[in-house]
Order: structure tokens, then sequence, then C-alpha cells
């Protein structure tokens, strides 16, 4: 679904040409991504103040674009996670710290 709205946005930005040879008055527009957009501004806005671990947050993201995307199936991740579980005693594959800001590379604050 975004596949396709990303290039009826990028047809009309070609359409329109390059910002300094665009007329003032023929403004670029992604309102067809809006539908998309909002639901993820949404879904940020209430927890914005929680998003300070990069590796962490681009994890959510990732999700949240799989889910805009429609391939995400939480029964498919749920069955995933359990035959992981049972393969490992009922003990996640890594160390619960193993998703862990970079020393040196700042955090998202």
């Amino acid at each position: 679904m975004l596949d396709t709205t990303g290039r009826i946005v990028e047809d009309q930005f070609n359409r329109r040409g390059p910002r300094a040879s665009r007329p003032a008055d023929m403004p670029l527009s992604t309102s067809p991504l809006d539908a998309f957009i909002n639901p993820i501004r949404a879904a940020i806005g209430p927890r914005a103040y929680g998003l300070k671990h990069r590796q962490r947050t681009n994890r959510m993201l990732m999700l949240m674009q799989l889910h805009a995307n429609h391939p995400d199936d939480v029964h498919a991740y749920t069955h995933l996670i359990r035959e992981c579980l049972q393969g490992n005693q009922g003990r996640p594959g890594v160390d619960r710290r193993a998703v862990a800001d970079t020393r040196g590379v700042p955090s998202l604050r």
C-alpha cells in the first residue's frame, strides 16, 4: 500500500520539477500519505518521551512499517516466539541487555 502511494507522490514531485524552477503557487503536497502517517504519528505522540534508545526505537519503527504495509501477522509472530522459547527451555535466545546503545554513540535524548 505504501509502495503504491509512494509512487504516486514521486510521480507528483517529478511532474512539478525542482523547487527552484517551480512557481510559488505550485506547492508540493503529500496528502496521499496522510492516511498512513497520521496513525503512526498518533501512536508515537504519547510515547515520544520514552523513545530514547536508538536500537529499540528503530526496531519499533520497523514493526510499525510492517503494520502499515500489512504483512504483519500477530498469530505468526506468536507462533515464532513460542517456537523460539520452547527451543531455549523458555528463555530468550539473547541476553536481556543484548540490545543496548553503543558506548560513545549518543542515544536519542
